[in-house]
């Protein structure tokens, strides 16, 4: 395998255009906002597969290349996931285990909240229902910020 096939991947979170500006967050979802990052604060690490994984599953890349990807983009927070990589990669959600998609979780709903549903091929709104039964909140306050949030992304 020659690095040239990695370049691309480790290369994503860095001066990407598909981010787009923040938008403007009325009351109500700053507050949000705040509740999912102390809710979420403590969120154990990624158990599953990463963003970057979910990518080269998307681009049904070889399995050598898919180990590979279990050392790119590796964060020990959701906190500290760059949201480039997020919207570097968009369709690596929908390739996530349950593991690794519970990790991004706060981070995606962080993003749709300051983002907006701007790239809707990885909009958390848009599998609300679905994922609902994936994620597995620690606690009740991490179960009443995710039903906040689904009520506050159903009303927009």
């Amino acid at each position: 395998m020659a690095e040239d096939d990695l370049h691309h991947y480790r290369t994503a979170n860095v001066g990407h255009q598909r981010l787009g500006a923040k938008v403007a967050l009325d009351p109500k979802g700053a507050e949000l906002l705040k509740r999912i990052k102390q809710a979420f604060a403590n969120w154990p690490p990624n158990a599953g597969l990463t963003w970057v994984q979910g990518e080269m599953l998307d681009n049904h890349e070889t399995d050598e290349i898919l180990r590979e990807g279990a050392h790119i983009g590796v964060y020990e927070r959701w906190q500290d996931v760059p949201l480039e990589l997020l919207a570097g990669f968009p369709s690596a959600v929908w390739f996530l285990d349950d593991a690794g998609l519970n990790f991004y979780w706060p981070a995606l709903m962080a993003w749709e909240l300051q983002y907006g549903p701007s790239c809707e091929w990885a909009s958390p709104a848009e599998k609300l229902l679905e994922w609902s039964e994936r994620l597995r909140p620690e606690t009740e306050e991490q179960s009443r910020v995710f039903t906040a949030y689904k009520e506050y992304v159903n009303s927009r």
